[in-house]
């Protein structure tokens, strides 16, 4: 049996099948026809997208290895929501987490019940980009999509889709601003002070639940038996993590892509006020009775993009960052600063969006290769600050495994261990969220009983890169210099 990993994201979607061992068989992806940083995003054409993903997978998969499909499993980004009709009918285009109509509401949560509510339930700082506030907004707006009679966000959107079945897993739901992460369900009170009935949305269940089978409009649109299940597989961060094998508290991913986002897994959730106040949450990892924390840098690849565009003859050219890291090494490091907040001080640990990015410490010596490098490890050195933060509030870090474009990189790998002063392994797989979505897929249909077993069973090891002990007390100077001058910056825009 090939199984199925859909991974939705807000600029494409990707479906990949492997076999039952985590063996990567073929892949397929599609890019979403809309310009770079749209607000709305058509829910039917995201639901086409998808259901044409997968359809080519299937295809593909079976005509090399002759076995078909039984399994989908789905996962995706967060907050953002569709409302639909009686019937799954969009209403509106997707609600996406950047849009503003949900700041006014927002306040109003903020102020009553307060955000000291939110901490102690749904272990968050409340905040507009979640899914609530744009819930209230858009069923106060008196729109023809504030009748919604579901609002469905983009994993359970999709199985719904396939199934005909409304479910959304734990780590998604606890997304949403209105999902009490101490008992696993809807926050009945909040709702109602939101004025949304909680059955207009997806009946919450484990990350990693089987939904239904495959409703025979859908298998007939993707050339798949209607016998084939759906899994909800959970939140996008939450499967890179299983697809990298990081289960255990210590271990934390770190996800370069366009955001760098480090996920870390502890035991047991916070209730310390300061954990919150610097953006941190708590994300119910399945049943495992651990949780995920998300700790962002929202430029990440996209700064390296702009450097190489702006900076160096390469535009457009993807082959440019192997060359960059080539030069960068050559050069060596340097006294040159990155501050990496081109697009603010992002939601951790401090959120300050009018923030600026700094590029100091050039002289007439200094190369774009220099000044590259020192991007390379200004992402570092912001990921350090969040790890000391969360040192500092209980969760500790012991070992990274990198993922995404980023992960390619073998430069900025060995400059995240040196600066973090942890060992760095490259995951194996080259998409670990489709493969974790995989991996919930094993144990909902017992090919795995645990999802240690579906570690052991699918995740194989990548390549692992220590600390250098004489790069450790240069890089121990740079970063005091680094925290200096970002705190100081900090400062400067909070005003």
């Amino acid at each position: 049996m090939l199984l199925l990993g859909l991974d939705v994201g807000s600029t494409a979607c990707k479906c990949a099948a492997y076999d039952e061992d985590g063996r990567l068989i073929c892949s397929a992806a599609r890019e979403y026809p809309i310009p770079a940083g749209a607000s709305d995003i058509d829910a039917e054409m995201l639901h086409l997208s998808a259901e044409e993903a997968v359809a080519q997978a299937s295809a593909e998969s079976k005509a090399l290895s002759g076995e078909s499909a039984g399994l989908i499993s789905v996962t995706s980004f967060g907050e953002s929501f569709v409302p639909t009709d009686k019937n799954g009918r969009a209403l509106a285009p997707v609600i996406m987490y950047t849009g503003s109509d949900g700041e006014k509401a927002a306040s109003r949560l903020i102020s009553d019940p307060g955000a000291g509510y939110f901490s102690s339930r749904e272990c968050l700082r409340p905040d507009a980009t979640y899914s609530l506030p744009m819930l209230m907004s858009l069923t106060e707006s008196g729109s023809a999509a504030a009748e919604a009679d579901k609002f469905l966000l983009i994993t359970d959107y999709i199985c719904f889709c396939l199934t005909g079945e409304c479910a959304i897993p734990w780590s998604l739901a606890a997304r949403t601003m209105a999902f009490d992460v101490k008992k696993m369900e809807w926050d009945g009170y909040l709702l109602k002070k939101a004025g949304i009935d909680p059955s207009r949305l997806s009946r919450p269940v484990r990350d990693g639940s089987i939904v239904g089978k495959l409703l025979p409009s859908a298998a007939e649109r993707l050339g798949i038996s209607a016998d084939t299940v759906v899994c909800a597989a959970s939140h996008d961060q939450v499967s890179a993590a299983l697809g990298c094998g990081v289960v255990s508290p210590g271990q934390a991913v770190t996800a370069s892509g366009s955001v760098e986002c480090l996920t870390p897994v502890f035991a047991g959730t916070s209730d310390d006020a300061a954990y919150y106040d610097s953006g941190y949450v708590c994300v119910p990892y399945s049943d495992s009775g651990n949780y995920v924390n998300y700790a962002y840098n929202l430029t990440g690849g996209r700064l390296l993009k702009w450097m190489r565009d702006e900076l160096t003859p390469y535009r457009g050219d993807g082959s440019a960052y192997a060359m960059l890291d080539a030069e960068a090494e050559k050069r060596g490091v340097s006294d040159v600063l990155v501050i990496p907040h081109f697009l603010g001080a992002g939601v951790t640990p401090d959120r300050v969006p009018t923030a600026k990015g700094t590029i100091s410490g050039i002289t007439f010596g200094t190369t774009a290769a220099d000044i590259y490098r020192a991007a390379l490890e200004g992402a570092a050195f912001e990921m350090r600050v969040n790890i000391e933060r969360m040192r500092s509030l209980g969760i500790g870090i012991t070992a990274l495994t990198a993922t995404g474009g980023g992960a390619r990189s073998p430069l900025w790998l060995q400059i995240k261990s040196d600066i973090l002063g942890v060992p760095v392994r490259s995951a194996a797989s080259s998409d670990a969220g489709t493969l974790g979505a995989v991996m919930f897929g094993e144990r909902a249909t017992g090919l795995a009983g645990s999802l240690g077993q579906a570690v052991e069973r699918c995740v194989r090891p990548g390549k692992e890169y220590l600390p250098d002990p004489a790069a450790r007390d240069f890089y121990d100077e740079k970063y005091s210099r680094y925290a200096a001058a970002r705190n100081g910056m900090i400062r400067l825009f909070e005003r």
